[in-house]
């Protein structure tokens, strides 16, 4: 397996330009790899966009209200465990949507491969560790008697608006192009 550094350079190709006036040259990299663009009109494109921050900012404030909450089953560790870990796949999660938003119409290999993995694994990720911590929660409450629905409830919410980004990343398609059919002034 390539290191990063020679996975980064693997599409570009190295110039040596002569400097104007000085003496020496300086090195350009020229990328001639594929490019990669989002096959979708601009309005749906942003309809997507909305779409995921809506999801983010209803799914991290569900998310803090529900695992601040006072409750024996937020202090109990099989409940605490997966929803810490989420939180971390949550970050990696926004990290992601706030790339998405800013990303340029094409996209190298590199960048493209690097925001689609953030928007399928961190989702899915940070789902299924809230489907654990609302069982671990249910179980508690179970255990200790008294049943209060909150907790599994929001887990249950943040689970599902975290399945929502998933499954929409999932299904917006995306067009592989050669490097000559892009226009000149989308590479810089």
């Amino acid at each position: 397996m390539p290191g990063f550094r020679k996975r980064f350079f693997e599409n570009f190709t190295e110039e040596s330009v002569p400097r104007a006036g000085r003496k020496g040259c300086r090195k350009v990299y020229t990328y001639r790899g594929n490019w990669y663009r989002w096959d979708a009109t601009p309005t749906q494109l942003a309809g997507h966009k909305v779409a995921y921050v809506c999801c983010l900012v209803c799914d991290a404030a569900v998310y803090g209200l529900t695992s601040m909450q006072p409750a024996a089953a937020n202090a109990y560790t099989l409940v605490a465990a997966p929803s810490l870990l989420s939180l971390v796949a949550l970050l990696y999660q926004a990290l992601g949507v706030a790339e998405f938003c800013l990303a340029k119409e094409y996209m190298t290999v590199l960048d493209f491969e690097d925001l689609r993995k953030k928007l399928t694994a961190a989702p899915l990720l940070h789902a299924l560790l809230l489907l654990v911590a609302c069982g671990a929660s249910c179980w508690a409450y179970l255990q200790v008697g008294g049943f209060s629905a909150l907790i599994p409830a929001g887990y249950l919410v943040c689970a599902v608006l975290s399945g929502c980004i998933f499954f929409l990343h999932r299904r917006l398609k995306y067009q592989v192009l050669d490097n000559a059919a892009v226009p000149q002034k989308a590479k810089k």
